[in-house]
């Protein structure tokens, strides 16, 4: 009997572990966690407008662009799947999936200056995947 009382010690400190870690909860409306892997915009050169971003299987390149307020920037998708562009922060600009069929491009005007990351909710979040970040500058 004695030996059985270590593992249900040990069976019990695991179970708290567990249900302790899953008790993260949180607010869904907080600001999302910026991680070390989000592309950064901050030593991009600007590029002169129009401006490409290719949306391909799983993943947008350019990951981070620089450009002057009133640039064009035109989303093209060059992959087999569909892909749509969800702004965060305030980003004027949205691109369903409509708009964005493989061979598709959609061309948006960005006059508003700021930081602007967008994702393709079919492929990612607003936190990993499919995501990339503009950056519109005066």
């Amino acid at each position: 009997m004695l030996a059985a009382r270590p593992v249900a010690v040990v069976c019990v400190a695991v179970a708290l572990i567990c249900g302790l870690a899953s008790c993260g909860g949180g607010d869904e409306s907080a600001e999302p966690v910026r991680s070390s892997l989000e592309p950064k915009v901050d030593r991009a050169p600007v590029t002169a407008s129009p401006a490409t971003v290719a949306a391909d299987d799983d993943y947008f390149e350019a990951k981070a662009l620089k450009v002057r307020r009133g640039s064009a920037v035109t989303f093209t998708n060059d992959g087999r799947r569909i892909h749509d562009v969800i702004p965060l922060d305030g980003g004027t600009f949205r691109i369903d999936t409509d708009e964005l069929r493989p061979g598709m491009s959609t061309t948006v005007q960005l006059d508003q200056v700021g930081t602007f990351r967008y994702f393709c909710s079919i492929h990612g979040t607003a936190t990993r995947g499919m995501r990339g970040i503009i950056e519109v500058v005066r």
